[in-house]
């Protein structure tokens, strides 16, 4: 079982976007999939047009209720809500409290899960890459997203040598726009210095109207570049977990 954590700890980088898009393309490939909305602020649950769900990612960690919803015959969603804001105070004397995410989906039967966390690196975060063999760290090709990635990795290093464990991760550039320089230069510099997608996420305003039509790119608009570019980043990191 792949379990990948799509993170950043700055937000706009395209990560609710990537979860939503890159779980929908592995159940088109028929891969068991379940995502996991971690993110207080429940925007992918909201592109599944999920809404004042009752068993959610707060129930999850808070009373082990696991009770994923079935979007379609390959892919399953366990949502969030606002109430999931209240974890961090919740959990703060909870025994072992790293690995709630992980002693709980350990025991699915799923070739892929998906978590999108949070645009921070609290307990949620933690959680989600403790219980994670694989990252994925959309960053929007601008300087000062540039700048944040610095801090992500290194905090990511710190924490895998904490937990003594060999995580792969994977910079995914998001928002590119071909025709700017500055935007090419910095897709360069991610690909020349970290671990970068040969792919990548261009500018594309059907991507952006999939929150307000509840649905993934490959079937609102198949023939976009959204979903050209998505497909190609999907098929990288199929290829490169099933290595590991």
């Amino acid at each position: 079982m792949k379990i990948i954590s799509i993170i950043n700890q700055k937000g706009g980088t395209g990560k609710t976007t990537t979860a939503f898009n890159i779980s929908s393309y592995l159940a088109m490939k028929n891969f068991k999939t379940l995502v996991i909305d971690l993110d207080p602020q429940a925007n992918l649950s909201f592109c599944f047009g999920l809404e004042n769900v009752e068993n959610t990612s707060y129930e999850l960690l808070t009373k082990n209720i696991c009770m994923p919803l079935k979007i379609n015959e390959h892919l399953d969603i366990i949502p969030s809500s606002i109430r999931l804001s209240k974890v961090e105070y919740e959990l703060v004397n909870a025994f072992s409290r790293e690995t709630i995410l992980k002693d709980i989906i350990s025991n699915l039967n799923y070739d892929f899960i998906i978590i999108d966390c949070p645009p921070s690196l609290g307990i949620l975060s933690f959680n989600s890459l403790v219980a994670s063999n694989f990252i994925l760290a959309p960053v929007q090709c601008e300087p000062l997203s540039v700048e944040g990635l610095d801090i992500l990795i290194s905090t990511l290093e710190t924490i895998f040598q904490r937990m003594k464990k060999n995580i792969s991760y994977l910079v995914v550039p998001t928002m590119i726009d071909i025709r700017n320089k500055i935007s090419i230069d910095i897709l360069n510099y991610l690909q020349n210095n970290y671990n970068t997608t040969n792919s990548y996420i261009r500018r594309n305003v059907k991507l952006s109207e999939l929150a307000v039509v509840k649905k993934n790119i490959f079937s609102y608009a198949s023939n976009s570049y959204g979903a050209k570019d998505y497909e190609n980043v999907a098929k990288e990191v199929i290829e490169l977990v099933s290595k590991k």
